[in-house]
């Protein structure tokens, strides 16, 4: 496996809130396109100096900044330290900035670049690649390219697709050239967006690109998320015609599903957009995006109970959700309820006086009386479920009530939660599979996406 190398040398300072700390001979190292590689760093300080460090580092700062300026490039690292003996000082780096300055002028044009980890919804827009000896790169056969998701961001207008970066490598005393594909999203900042201060572009990107990194990981299936974002500003009057800034940090990922939800060849060019839209208007966004984490964890190779919890945790939050937006989250209001849980109370107090009990089992009593102002889940899911029209009968072949089965199914999750074992390991992974589908089927229909999407095998899964 190739691993290309980014090396940053520099003297400079550690900075924390309160003080610095002369540093030198400070080394980052990262792998480019390895998003989930640490990012190391290590940082001497004079012997003069040690003392301050100790005092620092005593104070139990944990955090702080490295920041130099090598090759009249301006770097700022968020670093966390993991060791320090003798004036060296090693951790990891959070993200570092390179160039992340404030501009002489607001420039006329901006263009924002950002790199993804790995997502099978990013296509490329040419056939098998190629770097020319020019460094263009081009199509092998110079055959029709496709075109690349187009986004619109509160920033500019965005497009989508699978990229390509070039290194060279020497194997076997042969010269080549390695191709690398990357998710690319670039964003062409509008002139009214457009900023001197760097820094402020990359937050407001921050702000951009988390609804569409939470479509990207739902369509799919694993968590996607960037890594490095570039900031190329051009006519603003400074000595370079071309300013680039960047910011690169430790993102991570998820492994890649065994099936695919959906087939992105199938897609519109205007398809993503309309769902990132959607799903940025939905009543119930906030639902969906937790939902999406717990739907996504189950393509990780965990236990069978893990598996059984996020997929019951996906459904019960993405149905609270909607509930608590259309108001059937509970059987009556609080007002209500307060007063019937006041008789209530009374009730088992005497009751329990009546009978004997002591103060303890009374005050078990007490402590279930707020459970029973929320409304039964799964007479709220089956509500839910037939308004959204999302087809179900596919994944099961011998039953007649889906209400039926969801009730024995959360009958045998809760032996599971009360006593931690699992009476049918068969029957638990089934129930696992098949809630998890029901799921990510609602979240499918309630973003906007079409039946013909879907992947040949989408659901394999779960039909058995």
């Amino acid at each position: 496996m190739f691993s290309f190398k980014e090396n940053i040398r520099f003297n400079g300072e550690l900075v924390t809130d309160k003080s610095s700390i002369p540093v030198f001979q400070v080394l980052i190292e990262r792998a480019k396109y390895d998003y989930e590689s640490d990012i190391k760093f290590t940082a001497h300080v004079l012997p003069e100096k040690i003392r301050d460090l100790d005092a620092l580092i005593s104070e139990d700062t944990e955090k702080f900044q490295l920041v130099g300026s090598p090759n009249e490039v301006s770097v700022v690292a968020d670093a966390s330290w993991s060791r320090h003996q003798e004036g060296k000082l090693t951790g990891t780096i959070n993200s570092v900035s390179f160039r992340e300055e404030l501009l002489t002028a607001k420039p006329k044009k901006q263009t924002v670049v950002v790199h993804f980890s790995p997502t099978n919804i990013a296509l490329s827009e040419i056939w098998m690649p190629v770097r020319h000896w020019t460094g263009e790169v081009k199509a092998f056969d110079d055959g029709d390219r496709r075109e690349p998701f187009s986004i619109s961001t509160e920033i500019g207008n965005a497009k989508f697709s699978l990229s390509y970066e070039f290194e060279d490598a020497h194997i076997k005393d042969v010269d080549t050239s390695v191709s690398i594909p990357i998710p690319t999203l670039i964003i062409e900042v509008s002139c009214e967006n457009c900023s001197k201060d760097i820094s402020e572009i990359i937050k407001e990107c921050n702000n951009v690109l988390r609804p569409i990194e939470e479509i990207i990981s739902f369509l799919g299936r694993r968590q996607t998320r960037w890594y490095e974002i570039k900031v190329l500003s051009e006519d603003f009057g400074g000595e370079r015609p071309v300013h680039e800034a960047r910011r690169v940090r430790r993102a991570f990922s998820s492994p890649e599903p065994m099936d695919s939800l959906v087939s992105p060849a199938k897609f519109e060019v205007e398809s993503v957009n309309a769902l990132i839209c959607d799903y940025r208007e939905s009543p119930y966004k906030e639902a969906i995006r937790y939902t999406i984490n717990f739907l996504n964890s189950k393509w990780q190779k965990e236990f069978i109970e893990t598996e059984i919890t996020m997929s019951f945790t996906a459904f019960e939050t993405l149905i609270n959700g909607i509930s608590e937006y259309d108001g059937s989250l509970y059987i009556v209001d609080d007002d209500v309820f307060k007063s019937f849980r006041g008789r209530l109370q009374k009730a088992v107090k005497k009751i329990c006086n009546d009978d004997d009990f002591d103060r303890d089992v009374r005050c078990g009593f007490y402590s279930k009386l707020g459970e029973l102002q929320l409304a039964p889940i799964v007479k709220r899911a089956i509500v839910i479920i037939e308004s959204t029209d999302i087809g179900f009968r596919d994944l099961f072949s011998d039953i007649s009530s889906l209400e039926e089965w969801l009730r024995s199914a959360y009958s045998r999750r809760s032996a599971l939660i009360h006593t931690g074992k699992i009476k049918n390991f068969k029957q638990a992974i089934i129930d696992a599979n098949k809630i998890h589908a029901i799921t990510e089927r609602l979240v499918y229909g309630l973003i906007g996406c079409k039946k013909e999407w879907l992947a040949p095998f989408a659901y394999r899964y779960a039909e058995h």
